[in-house]
């Protein structure tokens, strides 16, 4: 049985983490939000990973709005 656990919790690597997804919305949307990770558990088990971010985010109505539409 493969197992790994992190924890991400430190302000660097929460950031850079925070950095990746901003510029991916950025990619599909043209706008970049502002997020801050508090933090960022990742496991591995089986073969199947699981995640929880705990986050904080700012983003204008109008980028909502475009997101939901490349969503749906």
């Amino acid at each position: 049985m493969d197992e790994m656990r992190v924890a991400l919790k430190s302000k660097l690597l929460c950031g850079i983490v925070a950095r990746t997804i901003s510029n991916a919305v950025y990619k599909a949307v043209g706008q970049k939000p502002v997020i801050n990770i508090k933090d960022l558990e990742v496991e591995m088990k089986d073969g199947q990973i699981k995640f929880h971010i705990n986050a904080d985010g700012q983003i204008s109505d109008k980028v909502l709005y475009k997101v939901n539409q490349l969503i749906e």
